[in-house]
């Protein structure tokens, strides 16, 4: 890994870990405190405005770090003509959103609480463009400072409300308070870097409508991810219940509560791919080969160690989300393809291959929903899950075909034994986690299964004394890097 790639990454993971650990902890208490009806009308609507957010980036973002991370001498420019732009998006987002809400035929209380929640939106698609700009030019410890403070903020805010007066307004209003930090952290950063000018908006037609023109596969992308991502839950709330929805919300924390170690990764990795994959196609498969090992090798715990400690972790939150365990123990292995597309992802991006990437999301769109409307009827909240299983995993077999066409470097013998091997140490923990379970309490399962993973990888020679540097190296400033 390059020195910048690896510093960034622990920048983002660590600050990841800090704000997921804490929003983690104040969702079991949310959803504790607001039972399942009310937490499913919280999860409900921040899921439906987090579709609608799609419409204030429609892929911009992705343009602007690529630019910026290409053509750093462009910075400015580049950047004032995405604010521009991004403030009209962001009007015309709004306005959708008041125009589109009464027509799902909600009550009124979900209809309230979804159009509040439209600034949070708009205060969290200002900051990421400021985030963008960051990311261009790899510095992404102002992010993860941001986001780390916006999280502690939003708690400490909800928590007030939850203690005092659990309200779902008020835990939007903590919403709002946390992003709104977000931004003024991302944009003072910015000024202070760059200069104020870089964030006074500019309309250029002609240069916003090309801009645009490149956009559309990323819109396109980021339109069939939110409607693929959220899709379940609407069609959930509409076939079963908002009970149903607070009951699911519990197993897709849990599950998606891991989803930050491979975001901060891309978030490094992306403008890494963007710098390299024109002239050094060595490098980039190096890179490539590196990230998928690094997916592989934190996915393979979290889902066999959750599946093992499912049942007990459901207890958290309390007894009348005890459906969800099920849920979780199949859910979880959406992860496998789920983080492998980040990397996957990342890298057709940064290969102007956008518009291939946008189709094989389509087609997992097209296929979950087919999958959701057939099954969630028959087998409620099971039949969500496995059409997320079954299109994520099209999605990542297509984009492995896709990539391993342009860049089969990374596809030898060496990536196969070793991805293997990490399987295998996973299922190894897993058996002894089993055996564990039936004497020791699962609280002490936990160290002695990640102590079976860790001998297991180093038997199977998943991971190298080599390796192990270079993952010590992410956190020293000035040693090394592999």
């Amino acid at each position: 890994m390059s020195q910048h790639l690896a510093k960034n990454t622990a920048f983002m993971t660590m600050a990841s870990v800090g704000q997921k650990l804490i929003a983690f902890v104040y969702f079991l208490f949310l959803a504790r405190i607001m039972m399942p009806e009310r937490t499913g009308m919280f999860f409900l609507a921040t899921s439906i405005v987090t579709a609608f957010s799609v419409f204030t980036d429609l892929g911009l973002t992705s343009i602007l770090i690529r630019e910026v991370a290409k053509h750093p001498e462009n910075r400015e420019v580049a950047t004032r003509r995405a604010v521009g732009l991004k403030l009209t998006l962001i009007l015309l987002t709004v306005i959708l959103v008041f125009i589109a809400t009464p027509f799902f035929g909600y009550g009124k209380e979900i209809t309230e609480f979804i159009l509040i929640t439209t600034v949070v939106m708009t205060t969290d698609a200002l900051a990421l463009v400021c985030y963008g700009v960051l990311r261009g030019s790899q510095k992404l410890r102002y992010e993860a400072v941001g986001m780390f403070i916006g999280q502690c903020i939003t708690v400490l805010i909800g928590s007030l409300s939850l203690i005092l007066h659990p309200d779902v307004r008020f835990l939007i209003l903590a919403l709002f308070c946390g992003s709104f930090s977000g931004l003024l952290i991302s944009s003072s950063q910015v000024i202070r870097l760059y200069g104020w000018r870089l964030l006074v908006p500019s309309w250029d037609k002609h240069a916003q409508w090309n801009m645009m023109k490149i956009m559309i596969p990323f819109a396109l992308t980021g339109i069939f991810t939110k409607i693929y991502s959220s899709l379940d839950i609407v069609l959930i709330s509409k076939l079963m219940s908002t009970t149903a929805v607070g009951i699911y919300s519990v197993a897709y924390k849990f599950t998606y509560a891991f989803q930050f170690l491979p975001l901060a990764f891309s978030a490094a990795l992306y403008p890494s791919l963007s710098a390299t994959i024109e002239n050094d196609k060595q490098a980039t498969a190096h890179t490539f080969d590196r990230a998928i090992w690094y997916i592989l090798l934190i996915a393979t715990p979290i889902v066999f160690g959750v599946w093992l400690i499912a049942p007990e972790m459901i207890r958290l939150p309390g007894r009348e989300y005890s459906e969800s365990a099920v849920v979780l123990r199949t859910l979880i292995f959406v992860l496998f393809p789920s983080f492998l597309e980040i990397p996957f992802g990342a890298l057709l991006n940064a290969s102007d291959r956008q518009a291939t990437r946008m189709k094989i999301m389509g087609l997992a769109m097209v296929v979950n929903a087919i999958i959701d409307l057939f099954l969630i009827s028959r087998l409620g909240l099971l039949g969500a899950v496995i059409g997320s299983l079954m299109s994520y995993t099209i999605m990542i077999l297509a984009e492995l075909f896709i990539v391993s066409k342009f860049l089969p470097q990374f596809l030898n013998r060496a990536f196969v034994l070793r991805t293997c091997g990490t399987i295998v140490s996973g299922l190894a923990m897993l058996g002894v986690g089993l055996i564990l379970k039936i004497w020791l309490h699962w609280m002490l399962v936990i160290p002695c299964a990640a102590l079976v993973y860790v001998g297991a990888l180093l038997l199977t020679r998943s991971v190298t004394k080599q390796d192990v540097v270079g993952l010590r190296s992410l956190f020293r400033k000035s040693a090394p890097l592999v």
